[in-house]
């Protein structure tokens, strides 16, 4: 089965500003960050219920489950897996106010 992934629009926003964070300090980091991002994706298309359940609701999906960006432990992933897709809900620092985003 090939799971395929859906990155809702308000996520890719989410990628685009952490590039565009990362990279005013150093273009290597901001590339890494996207290397990362990709590898992560890749394992949760794999195993999708490996992140944690959260209480959230995030762009109208209730409680996403929570990855990480490996090596970027900080930046989490939201999504939700669906049979055969994962939806990204959103990409966000973990010390934002999460609760209070759009």
């Amino acid at each position: 089965m090939t799971v395929r992934i859906r990155k809702h629009t308000r996520a890719k926003l989410d990628v685009l500003e952490i590039y565009a964070h990362l990279g005013n300090d150093s273009e290597r980091v901001a590339e890494q960050f996207l290397a990362n991002l990709d590898q992560a994706l890749r394992t949760l298309t794999e195993t999708p219920m490996i992140g944690r359940k959260s209480d959230l609701t995030l762009s109208g999906y209730p409680t996403p489950r929570i990855w990480h960006v490996p090596g970027f432990e900080e930046f989490l992933i939201f999504y939700v897996s669906k049979d055969e897709d994962l939806e990204i809900v959103r990409v966000l620092h973990g010390r934002r106010d999460i609760e209070a985003l759009p």
